[in-house]
């Protein structure tokens, strides 16, 4: 994230640790719940929509 928002990639005002809670969340609740795979598709598809929406 830190790399990210040097590089220009995020908003300068992005709040880079809601943002990690917000990538992780998701992947330890398919984690700790099983309710459905954690795959590569679904990791990209967290990435992708916290990217455009930060």
């Amino acid at each position: 994230m830190q790399r990210g928002a040097a590089r220009g990639e995020l908003q300068k005002d992005a709040d880079l640790e809601l943002l990690a809670d917000l990538c992780y969340g998701p992947i330890w609740y398919r984690l700790l719940n099983g309710h459905a795979s954690l795959d590569e598709p679904f990791v990209q598809a967290i990435t992708a929509h916290i990217i455009m929406r930060s």
